[in-house]
This record gives structure tokens, sequence and C-alpha cells, in this order.
């Protein structure tokens, strides 16, 4: 058995550190190096909205093969993971890298020891729409449907409007109208409250062990205040969750229904 499978034991980018400037004295009094921010970093991207699902998808098929009985490799999962980390962690290596070089420049000049923490400026501003801070980005699996899928809104027993959504792979509801594909403005509902995605999943074919690839659409909360619910259930934060047609999505406490349909199924195909 091979040993399990570890995230945090996963290098994805490797650090440069500068050099120190030859016949430094040894008990020269000096600034300190800035630490090696990178492991911290990589732990933080792990835990983001967009990468904590994949490293749960990745820890589960970690179990499954310490477990046995499977010809799983984890790959494509560790793949997707190590692709959401890197997206992430770019920005707040070459901001540490900044960091780095500051150092030299002060350390030169002998002044009083500056502070290197991140700027949370620098960091948000790689990740923003319109001056607001996204807390999503898409999965390297990320698609656009094939099928033309439809979102039909009722209140109550009238349906007020139909949304449709397979011109782009994603959709994000909230209440934030300068990033939100679709506005849901409950004073329940969160600024950023849950995003539409459709992926496309490969499978094997148990007999054939052919690939099979499809276009699926999931709903992700996005650490909401008030829940995200897929017919009347709420649905866990941070984890994509399958949608299936004439499933009904409603979104903290608004009396709104959104109800999934897509024309194959007017069609009478499922």
């Amino acid at each position: 058995m091979s040993k399990k499978l570890s995230i945090t034991e996963t290098s994805i980018i490797p650090i440069a550190h500068a050099e120190a400037p030859a016949n430094e004295p040894e008990n020269e009094e000096a600034l300190a190096e800035p630490e090696d921010l990178k492991p911290q970093i990589e732990e933080e991207c792990g835990e983001t909205t967009a990468c904590k699902p994949l490293k749960h998808h990745l820890e589960e098929c970690a179990r499954r093969v310490e477990a046995g009985g499977t010809d799983e490799t984890c790959a494509e999962e560790l793949l997707h993971f190590m692709h959401c980390v890197d997206h992430c962690e770019s920005a707040r290596i070459i901001a540490s890298f900044r960091g780095i070089f500051v150092w030299r420049q002060v350390k030169d000049k002998d002044v009083p020891k500056p502070n290197f923490a991140l700027s949370g400026k620098l960091v948000a501003e790689t990740n923003s729409y319109n001056g607001v801070v996204l807390k999503y980005f898409e999965p390297p699996e990320a698609r656009k449907p094939t099928k033309r899928w439809r979102l039909y809104v009722f209140k109550g027993d009238k349906e007020i409007d139909i949304l449709h959504i397979h011109r782009q792979s994603a959709y994000l509801f909230g209440r934030e109208r300068k990033v939100a594909d679709i506005p849901i403005d409950h004073p329940s509902c969160s600024s950023q409250h849950a995003v539409l995605q459709f992926r496309q999943i490969t499978t094997t074919d148990d007999e054939s062990g052919e690939k099979l690839s499809e276009i699926k659409p999931y709903i992700i909360d996005l650490d909401s205040t008030n829940k995200t619910f897929v017919n009347n259930n709420p649905i866990p934060p941070s984890r994509y969750y399958e949608l299936k047609a004439s499933d009904t999505i409603k979104f903290g406490f608004s009396s709104r229904d959104y109800v999934l349909i897509h024309d194959e199924l007017d069609d009478g195909n499922p």
C-alpha cells in the first residue's frame, strides 16, 4: 500500500530566497530575514471558498485509495486542487517577493525593521471586479453547457421571470449588483451568496472502460449567512452540490423559487 496522499506535503510553487550579502559579519545587528511565507500561504489558499471543495474531493479520494478495493490514483483530483491553489498562491507569492526586495533596500540603509505582512489590498486586487473583491473563481473543469438551461422564477404560485443560463459557464447570485450575474435583493441574502457552476465531469463506464464526459450544473454556497436551499433542504457551504432538472433553489429567507429546467426536458427527455 502506497503512502497516504497528504495535501500538506504537496509542494505547488517553489519559493525563492534573497541571497545574503558576501562577507557580512556574523555578529552584525541587522534586521531579521523575512520568514518563508509559502507554507502559510499554501495552507490559507487551500481553505478558500474556491479551493476547499476541491480539497474535500481529494481527501475523499485519498481515503478510498487507503481503504483499498479501488484502482483510483486521485491524479485528477490532485490536479484540480493544485490548479486552484496555484491561482490563489501566485499573487501572494509575488507579494512576498516584493517584501524580500524591500527588505534588502531597508537593510542596506540600516533603518528600523519594517512590517512585511502581505497587504490585503494588494492581494485583493488580483481577484476583483468593478472594485469588488470576488469570493469565487471558476474551476479548471468549468464549461459552457451544451443544453439550453433555464431558471423559472416563481413567487408563490405566480411565475414572474425566466432566466436563460446557457450562455456562460457560471452565474453568481447575490445582493452586490456590481458583480452579481443574477441579483437577489432580499435582505436575508448575502452580497455574494452562491454560484451556479457548469462543470465537465468525466466518468468511466464499468463495462467498456470508456471515458464519458458530461457537462452538469452544480451550485455552491459561498458561506452565506442564511444558506442556500435545494428542494427545501439546506446544502453544505463551500462544496459543489449537483443539480438535477426540476430542482428548486431558494436563497436565504427569500420567497422566490428558482426552478431548473432545460429544453430537452420540454421535449420529454431527461
